[in-house]
């Protein structure tokens, strides 16, 4: 049972055996329920959410929010390992500033150290939701993060995630022809 009363974990599976055959990732703020899951379906792949550093006081007494020095973020994704098979940072864990992007990400290489894959949250191609820097064009916001080692995202609009994956993998093997 989590927060709200709620048995989510009996939920997804009932939910499961309707599509049998399909890749099922299970992301969670909740450690306890990634825990449970994975003693019942231990061939799902479970993502432990986790908040920006600069969330609410009350929002970070119950979840998951990355420590800020290297040691203790080793550790502390050392644990996560034992779970799950990813994390997703808030991606401004990831690019804070993106008028002043990173050259490398250090969320993202200790994960990649531990074996976990990083799927940062969540992406908006909304004009209105973009950062200026990017021009009103999401695809240059996907292949930041890309470029920084991501293995996937989490967006509103995924196929629009998927073709701006498509664009950086022509571009970064030098693919120029149409």
């Amino acid at each position: 049972m989590d927060s709200t009363g709620l048995y989510v974990n009996r939920i997804t599976l009932t939910s499961q055996k309707k599509h049998q055959h399909v890749q099922v990732i299970v992301q969670s703020f909740e450690r306890s329920s990634l825990e449970q899951l994975r003693e019942l379906k231990p061939e799902w792949q479970r993502v432990q959410l986790l908040l920006a550093s600069n969330a609410s006081r009350n929002d970070r007494d119950y979840v998951n929010v990355p420590p800020s020095n290297s040691k203790d973020l080793h550790a502390f994704l050392e644990d996560i390992a034992t779970y799950a098979h990813g994390i997703g940072p808030h991606k401004t864990s990831i690019v804070p500033d993106p008028n002043n992007p990173p050259e490398s990400s250090e969320i993202v290489d200790a994960a990649h150290h531990h074996g976990l894959f990083v799927h940062p949250y969540t992406f908006r191609t909304d004009v209105q939701f973009l950062p200026e820097i990017y021009h009103g064009n999401a695809a240059l916001e996907f292949m930041r993060f890309y470029e920084l080692g991501v293995d996937g995202v989490f967006a509103d609009f995924p196929s629009h995630a998927a073709f701006a994956r498509q664009v950086y993998e022509r571009i970064a093997r030098g693919d120029n022809d149409e």
